[in-house]
C-alpha cells in the first residue's frame, strides 16, 4: 500500500526501531529479559503498523493503537498474510482516560513506544496520563518527534518542554536526546525521549534522586536547531 511502499517511512521506521532497542536496554526495568523480550508494548500511532511489525517478533504482544480507521484497517489486513501476528492486537481509538480503562488489552503495559506523533496530539499529558494507568508502575515511555526549540511542544520537543509535559502527565524524565536518522543519504535530526511511570514504592528520597539524574540527563541534550 502507499504509506508501507514510500521509502522515507520505511526507512524513518527502521532507524526508530533500532534506536528504541538501545534505549529499552538502557532504561527499562519492568521484566527480566534483555530488551524488548517477552515486552507488553503499546505501539501509540501505529500507522499502517511498520514499526508494529518489528515489534511482534521479540515481545509478548503488542497493542497498537490509531486514532486514523484507514491505518488501522490496512494494518488489520496483514493479520491475514500468513505471517505470525498472533499477538498483535490493532485498535482504532482515541486514547482518554475512560476508553483505555474500558479497553481489556491496555493492562499491564511495560513499554509505550509512540513515533512520530505526539506532536499532534491536542491535548498530550491528558492523553499520557490516560496511558499511564495502563502502564506497570516502572514502565517506561519512548518516543521520536520532531526536534523544536520553543516551549511549544506542536512545534517540536526538546528536553524542557518534553520534561514539563511529562511531570504534567505525572511521568517521570529519564533521556532526552537529539539523534540523526539517515534518510536514503540525507540526515534528518529526531529528538527521542524517554519518561518512566513512578513506582508506588518510590520513596520521597529515592524520587528526589531521580528527579536530579532525570534533570542531568535532560539538560545534557543537544540543543535543537530552529526549523524552517
Amino acid at each position: 500500500a502507499g504509506w508501507d511502499s514510500n521509502e522515507h517511512v520505511r526507512a524513518y521506521s527502521e532507524h526508530a526501531f533500532s534506536h528504541l532497542q538501545r534505549l529499552v536496554k538502557a532504561h527499562a526495568t519492568t521484566t527480566g529479559a534483555t530488551g524488548l523480550n517477552g515486552m507488553r508494548v503499546l505501539d501509540f500511532g501505529c500507522g499502517s503498523g511498520l514499526l508494529t511489525e518489528k515489534l511482534r517478533e521479540p515481545c509478548a504482544a503488542v497493542v497498537a493503537v490509531d486514532a486514523a480507521p484507514k491505518m488501522v484497517a490496512q494494518l488489520r489486513s496483514k493479520l491475514t498474510t500468513g505471517k505470525d501476528w498472533a499477538n498483535v492486537t490493532p485498535l482504532c481509538l482515541v486514547a482518554d482516560r475512560a476508553t483505555v480503562a474500558a479497553e481489556p488489552s491496555l493492562r499491564d503495559l511495560d513499554l509505550v513506544v509512540a513515533s512520530s506523533v505526539l506532536s499532534f496530539v491536542p491535548d498530550l499529558p491528558s492523553t499520557l496520563a490516560a496511558l499511564a494507568t495502563a502502564m506497570k508502575p516502572g514502565a517506561i515511555l519512548v518516543h521520536f518527534d520532531w526536534p523544536g526549540t520553543t516551549a511549544q511542544y506542536a512545534d517540536g520537543f526538546n528536553a524542557a518542554n518534553a520534561r514539563a509535559v511529562y511531570a504534567r502527565a505525572g511521568l517521570e524524565a529519564v533521556a532526552a536526546e537529539e539523534v540523526e536518522f539517515d534518510m536514503l543519504g540525507e540526515k534528518a535530526p529526531v529528538f527521542a525521549g524517554v519518561a518512566r511511570k513512578p513506582r508506588s514504592d518510590d520513596t520521597p528520597w529515592r524520587q528526589k534522586g531521580a528527579s536530579a539524574e532525570a534533570g542531568r540527563l535532560m539538560s545534557s541534550a543537544t540543543p535543537s536547531p530552529k526549523r524552517n
